[in-house]
Order: C-alpha cells, then sequence, then structure tokens
C-alpha cells in the first residue's frame, strides 16, 4: 500500500518538477542571451528512480528553480547594464556633437572676422591707392597749368 501511495505521488511529484523546470527554461530563453537554458537532471527509471525521487527529488527541484531564478536575475542585470550602457553611449554621442557644432560655430565666426578684417585692409589700401592716383592726377593737371602759363608768359615776353 505505501509503494503505491509512494508511486502515485512520485509521479505528481515529477510532473511539477518538469514544469518547474520548464517554467524557468521558458523564462531564460525570453531575454534573447546565450547563456544556456536549464534542465532538470533526469531520474533513473522504475525502483531506482522512485528511491532517487524520495532522497533527493525535493532538492532537486529546489536546486534546478534557484538557479532558474539566478539565471532570470542574471539576465535582467545585463539587460539593464546593456540599457544604461546604450544610454551612456547616446549621452556621449550628444555631447560630442555639441561640443562639435560649438567648435564649428567658433571657427566660423573667426573665419568670418578674419575675412571681413581683410576685406576691410584691401579697401583701405584700395582707397589710398585712389588717393594717391588723385593726388597724381591733381598734380599732373597743376604742372600742366603751371606750364601752360609759364609758356604764356614766354611767348608774349618772347615777341617783344
Amino acid at each position: 500500500m505505501d509503494t503505491v501511495s509512494v508511486k502515485s505521488r512520485d509521479k505528481s511529484n515529477v510532473s511539477s518538477f518538469d514544469s518547474t523546470s520548464a517554467s524557468a527554461s521558458s523564462n531564460a530563453t525570453n531575454g534573447n542571451t546565450s547563456l544556456p537554458d536549464l534542465k532538470s537532471p533526469s531520474l533513473a527509471s522504475g525502483e531506482l528512480g522512485q528511491l532517487q525521487e524520495i532522497l533527493i527529488g525535493k532538492q532537486l527541484r529546489t536546486s534546478t528553480e534557484q538557479l532558474g531564478v539566478f539565471q532570470q536575475y542574471v539576465e535582467e542585470q545585463l539587460a539593464s547594464m546593456q540599457a544604461n550602457h546604450a544610454r551612456q553611449l547616446n549621452e556621449i554621442q550628444s555631447k560630442l556633437d555639441k561640443a562639435l557644432t560649438e567648435v564649428d560655430d567658433r571657427l566660423n565666426r573667426q573665419f568670418q572676422a578674419q575675412n571681413s578684417e581683410l576685406e576691410n585692409r584691401v579697401n583701405d589700401a584700395l582707397l589710398k591707392l585712389n588717393e594717391q592716383k588723385l593726388d597724381r592726377d591733381a598734380l599732373s593737371n597743376l604742372l600742366g597749368d603751371v606750364a601752360s602759363q609759364l609758356s604764356q608768359q614766354l611767348s608774349p615776353d618772347a615777341k617783344p
């Protein structure tokens, strides 16, 4: 009578053991990681299997369940670390883009300032050259006038 009750109890425990390990395995595979699935170790068949179930079955199920929970915890931590790493990389990329934009803007402003300064210097030099040209034109006109006046003065004096 005891043997029959042990057999029926063993079968229910074995089926619950298999469902526990299956749920741990399905939880482990949801994380899309390369961690191996936990599989329940198989017990021998027949009376030896029943004896193993009585002696170590509960401990085996508990250990497998604990390993499943630990594997799930590790996968959650890994996912959290990956998300944190991705967030940090995005922050670094954002800061780098901002710094590059600031450097580009500063260099553009410096270039425009230098370009403006060079344009002013070139314009000033052109104005000075034009003024010198005007001075030469004025000097040329003045010398022409002086020469014509001298020639007029010398021309009437030379005739008498």
